[in-house]
Formats: structure tokens, C-alpha cells, sequence
């Protein structure tokens, strides 16, 4: 083995552990630090051209904009921390796209897929065996509702991220059960599966279980058109069984768990006509906390805050702080009480940077669907409409874990299709 081999080889290995580790941000950041490092003494093996320094400047837009909008900040320290936060989104591209030609996405997708199920599964045991109180009161019908909070807190995660992250894995889950169109890995990739469906019922998201659903559903079609080497028989037996399976799932799930009913049905939509008005709702507390009316609210406060102030915005670290304070003075009780951030990354990119971040994180967001499409690459359609989704009820892009989770993929499929194209 060569240099040249030696390096892209060393180089997938590390690719492959950031990919499994990102819900633990040190050992993450870490493994990022070696990637980074080890490709800058071996830079001698990448290679760029006008076409691709476009596209990591384009992925690295975030971080564009917390440089050009970062005079707008009041506080240096914060600046720095929210800017911090956004390395990861040159570094990636800069280092996996500069490798186009020895990046093995299918590989990395699959050894990914492995390694991030054993950690699910390691931490469901974990978890069972620390919090055996309260997974006895989960199994006896008993406050059903903080069960998945309270498992992503264990190893430090947000609910949401996690999922959004399990969906994901799911899809590619599904993604080679299908491609290997049930072959001798049968018992092994419905395990997989199983485990990871399992955990993502435990986290209990609703964003993320719809996105999953419909995951699902286009890599069946995608695979009933390209039969895939299978006779159309075969193709529809599988689309079939697929779907029953799906509502199998649904079914047993929501059976077993009463919860889900009230989660997914009254819960989310209760008190529609309280929106912006919550604290005439008796102890909002535990009545709307999570449902859509309280998202609306916040919304609707970032909407008004916005306009505002609608060329600059208020700075990548003061955005919050700014929404928290507006709650204060238009007399929003609950909300200021709890600090709520925008729930809503186009909204928070908004108040942060002004029509020209609202402007600029659409596009970012739908990129991955328009590179799915163009490269005819389903996976990536999936993770573009996952992340889109996800981000239209919550903020992924001002954590590590969605930073990377978004720079990570997006730069990988981006190398993919640069490599296929140069063929």
C-alpha cells in the first residue's frame, strides 16, 4: 500500500468515527481535530479546483455569515463561541471534498450504520440498568411523556437531535435492506432495524417519526422504479410487505403506549386559539409546553422582532437574548419565564442576520434535497428533507451536533457526486 492509499484509507477510518460519534461532542470534536490535522500534513494528496472551492465556501455559509455579521454582536466573547460552534462547516468540505476521488460514500454510509446502531443499543442497556425507576414506571403506563427527554439527557442530548439523527439511520437502514434486495444479510439488517425503530419509538419525536414514515415510503417507490436487478414482482412483494410493516409498527406502538394518542393527537393541537396569548391558559406549564400552539407563539414573536430590525438583525450571539427580552416587554409570562429559543432555524437565522440570513438558510436547507435530486442519490433526498423538516420546528444549526451532522453528510454526498461525475 502506498502513501496515497494509506492516507485516504486512514482518512475514511476517521470520517467513519465522526459520523458514529457526533452525539458525544468532545470525542467528536476531537476525532475532528485528528481528520483535520492529518490532512493538512498530507495535503499533498488533495486536490481542488475553482468548481469545488465553490461548493465549500457554499457549505461553510454559515460561518460566512457569523464573519460578515460578526461587528453586529455585543458581546466578543459569545461572537467567538457562536463562531467556534461553525468551524466544523470548512473544515469538512474543505478536507473530504479535496479527496473526492478515494471517498467511498456507500462504504462509509454502511460501517456508519453499524457502529452508530452498537452505540444506540450500548445506551438503551445503559440506560436501563441507571434509570431502572424510571423505565419500570415507562413499562407501568407512568408519565410516559418524559421517557425519551430523559434517555438523551443521559449521555447530555436533546431529544429532537437525536432523533432526527435515528431517522436518518433508520432510512439507511432501509436503504441497504432493500439495495441488497434481501439477501443473506436479511436477519442481520432487520436487527439493525429493529433496534433502531425501537429507539426512536423510546425518544418518542413526532417530527422525526413523520419524517421517518415517509422515508420509508420514497425509498420503497425509488426502488419499485429501479427494480434494482429485481423482477417487478419481487419489487412490488417488497413494497408491500414494506407498507405492512410500517403500519404493523404504527399499530402495535401506539397500542402499547396510550401516551401516544394524547401526544400525537390532542396534545399537539390544543388551545390553537391561545396563539401569542398563553398565559391565559391555566398553568401552560403542563398543559402546552410541548404542543404547536406554544412553536406558534414563538414564532409569531420572532416574526414581529424581526421586522424590527430586518437589514442587520441582532448578531449571531444576541438573537436569543433579543427574543427572551421581546417575550419580557410584550408581557409573554411563560415564554420569558422559560427562555425559549425560535424553534425555527429560517426564523432564527432572521434575527440574527436579517432577510439576508432568511434568504440565505432556505437555500442552505434545500440543497441537500436539489443534490439528492442531481446526483439521483435518494439517500440524500431523504437527509435534505429530514433536515429541512426538523429545522422548521426546531434550530439544529446552532448546535454541534446538527452543524456537523449537516457539514459531515452534505460534504460526503457532495464528493460522491463530483467523483461519479468525473467518471
Amino acid at each position: 500500500m502506498n502513501s496515497k492509499e494509506k492516507f485516504h484509507k486512514i482518512q475514511q477510518t476517521l470520517l467513519i468515527l465522526i459520523a458514529s460519534t457526533i452525539f458525544f461532542r468532545s470525542v467528536c470534536t476531537l476525532l475532528i481535530i485528528i481528520f483535520s490535522v492529518f490532512s493538512v500534513l498530507n495535503f499533498k494528496h488533495l486536490n481542488f479546483s475553482k468548481k469545488h472551492l465553490f461548493y465549500i465556501g457554499f457549505i461553510a455559509l454559515p460561518l460566512i455569515l457569523e464573519i460578515l455579521f460578526f461587528w453586529n454582536n455585543d458581546s466578543l466573547k459569545m461572537g467567538m463561541k457562536s463562531l467556534e460552534k461553525n468551524l466544523s462547516l470548512v473544515l469538512l468540505p474543505v478536507f473530504i471534498i479535496g479527496s473526492y476521488q478515494n471517498i467511498n460514500f456507500k462504504i462509509i454510509l454502511n460501517y456508519f450504520r453499524y457502529i452508530s446502531t452498537s452505540i444506540l443499543l450500548v445506551l438503551l442497556i445503559r440506560f436501563a440498568i441507571i434509570s431502572s425507576d424510571l423505565v419500570q414506571k415507562y413499562i407501568n403506563g407512568i408519565h410516559l411523556w418524559e421517557m425519551g427527554y430523559m434517555f438523551a439527557n443521559s449521555f447530555k442530548n436533546h431529544a429532537p437531535v437525536v432523533n432526527m439523527h435515528i431517522a436518518f439511520l433508520i432510512i439507511v437502514h432501509v436503504y441497504f435492506l432493500l439495495k441488497e434486495a434481501f439477501s443473506k444479510q436479511l436477519v442481520i439488517n432487520i436487527l439493525l432495524i429493529l433496534v433502531s425503530v425501537f429507539s426512536l419509538f423510546v425518544v418518542n419525536t413526532r417530527i422525526s417519526l413523520a419524517t421517518t414514515i415517509v422515508g420509508v415510503l420514497l425509498l420503497v417507490a425509488d426502488f419499485v422504479i429501479k427494480k434494482k436487478n429485481v423482477s417487478l414482482k419481487k419489487a412490488l412483494k417488497i413494497a408491500v410487505g414494506s407498507s405492512i410493516l410500517i403500519l404493523a409498527v404504527l399499530f402495535v406502538a401506539f397500542k402499547t403506549n396510550p401516551y401516544m394518542k394524547e401526544k400525537y393527537g390532542n396534545a399537539t393541537f390544543a388551545y390553537m386559539d391561545k396563539t401569542g396569548k398563553l398565559d391565559e391558559i391555566e398553568h401552560p406549564e403542563t398543559r402546552v409546553f410541548n404542543a404547536f400552539v406554544t412553536r406558534l407563539s414563538i414564532w409569531k414573536s420572532a416574526w414581529e422582532l424581526g421586522n424590527k430590525s430586518p437589514i442587520i438583525g441582532y448578531g449571531s450571539s444576541d438573537g436569543k437574548k433579543e427574543l427572551v427580552h421581546y417575550f419580557e416587554t410584550t408581557n409573554q409570562k411563560f415564554l420569558a419565564k422559560y427562555e425559549f429559543p425560535v424553534h425555527n432555524q429560517p426564523l432564527d437565522y432572521f434575527l440574527k442576520y436579517g432577510f439576508i440570513g432568511l434568504l440565505s438558510v432556505l437555500v442552505y436547507l434545500l440543497y441537500p434535497i436539489f443534490l439528492g435530486i442531481k446526483s439521483r442519490e435518494i439517500i440524500m433526498v431523504f437527509f435534505g428533507l429530514n433536515f429541512l423538516i426538523s429545522n422548521l420546528f426546531d434550530d439544529f444549526l446552532i448546535r454541534f451536533d446538527g452543524i456537523v451532522f449537516y457539514g459531515l453528510w452534505v460534504s460526503l454526498a457532495t464528493a460522491a457526486y463530483f467523483k461519479a461525475d468525473s467518471k
